[in-house]
């Protein structure tokens, strides 16, 4: 490749890549989802967005109050520039809340056939074992979540949290392992997610259930699944 075509074609990606966040930030708020933006991995380290200074791990510009759901706010924030765009941020407990919900038992929820059948957002760090899935605004039973302490987990209101198409760092992005649009938009409510986590729980304790585990113990396996005519792939790294 020459010079010119390599150059022209590392052009087209950087566009590319302002392209993506700028359409995933807009259409977040077009939703009323509160967007901001934050600093972005640029190879070697984290930097923040217009001004090239390094920052201290992937974080949001501003704090949680100056997120937006105004398109034309978010457009101008990510308007192309020379470095990458800015990672994208949503801030949790004002449209929705985040559940954080350990793999093993998120694998249960999304394969049950209720969220198959009624499902929501759900995204996913790579580098964690934990997905995070959006409903509706509630509040955590006087009594907790059922399953393990830790299990999980309501995002603190107000935290803003890095979504799709976020990169966290060379090896590690932030993804949809349900799209917004693969449910148009609609959340579960936190009541009905409360219920999914009870079957999920009941799922887990039942002996076929702890035997699979200890079978897929220490290695990768991918767990396919189709939601409402999408066929999807997940993927645990243990």
């Amino acid at each position: 490749m020459s010079i010119k075509s390599a150059a022209a074609s590392a052009s087209a990606a950087h566009s590319e890549l302002w392209k993506s966040a700028a359409r995933a930030a807009v259409n977040y708020a077009k939703h009323g989802w509160p967007v901001i933006p934050g600093s972005y991995w640029n190879g070697s380290m984290y930097k923040m967005p217009w001004s090239n200074q390094s920052a201290s791990g992937l974080r949001p510009v501003w704090r949680w109050h100056r997120a937006s759901s105004d398109p034309a706010i978010v457009r101008v924030w990510w308007s192309a520039g020379n470095e990458p765009p800015p990672s994208v941020f949503l801030r949790a407990g004002l449209a929705f809340d985040v559940l954080s919900v350990c793999d093993r038992m998120a694998a249960r929820i999304v394969q049950s056939s209720t969220f198959r059948s009624r499902p929501t957002p759900v995204m996913v760090h790579s580098d964690t074992r934990r997905m995070f899935f959006l409903t509706t605004l509630g509040e955590i039973p006087a009594d907790g979540f059922p399953g393990a302490p830790g299990d999980v987990v309501l995002v603190r209101s107000g935290t803003l949290f890095p979504a799709p198409p976020s990169r966290i760092h060379d090896d590690a992005v932030v993804e949809w392992i349900v799209r917004p649009a693969q449910t148009k938009w609609r959340l579960v409510t936190f009541v009905e997610f409360h219920s999914l986590i009870h079957l999920a729980v009941q799922d887990l304790l039942t002996p076929a259930s702890q035997e699979a585990e200890g079978v897929t113990a220490a290695k990768t396996h991918c767990l396919s699944f189709a939601i409402q005519g999408h066929s999807l792939q997940e993927c645990h790294y243990e």
